[in-house]
């Protein structure tokens, strides 16, 4: 209410846009409240936003790139902070070392159940220059 008061277009559009997603999925059957899914969504959201900016940029539209572009630092602000790459590299280690027998398929599993805000293909990256 407050961003749709001091007329932050953007801030009110992913506001709504995260409400109308969170409210979708506790409409769904059987569907209960968990942090975990909110945050599934939120991804979900964030993952999506990178697409289409990615898309926008293909097609040299740097009003829509800027509008989704500051969207998308509003969806962030709801999320875990994301973990740097040395973060991530220290795990992997600590996975090889705790186990040397371990695959990438394995590694990828964990870095993923440790670390659901990255994505999987920089965690695919980090994996397979580490493992």
């Amino acid at each position: 209410m407050e961003a749709a008061k001091a007329h932050n277009k953007n801030r009110t559009i992913a506001l709504q846009i995260m409400k109308s997603a969170l409210q979708k999925a506790l409409l769904a059957p059987g569907a209960n409240y968990a942090e975990e899914i909110e945050q599934q969504i939120l991804i979900k959201l964030k993952s999506d936003y990178e697409k289409s900016i990615a898309e926008f940029k293909k097609a040299n539209r740097e009003d829509l790139v800027q509008e989704d572009s500051e969207q998308l630092e509003i969806i962030k602000e709801f999320l875990p902070k994301e973990p740097t790459k040395e973060e991530l590299v220290d795990y992997v280690l600590k996975l090889k070392k705790d186990n040397p027998a371990i695959n990438i398929g394995s590694a990828m599993k964990e870095m993923k159940a440790k670390f659901p805000i990255v994505s999987g293909m920089i965690i695919s990256v980090i994996v397979k220059e580490n493992l």
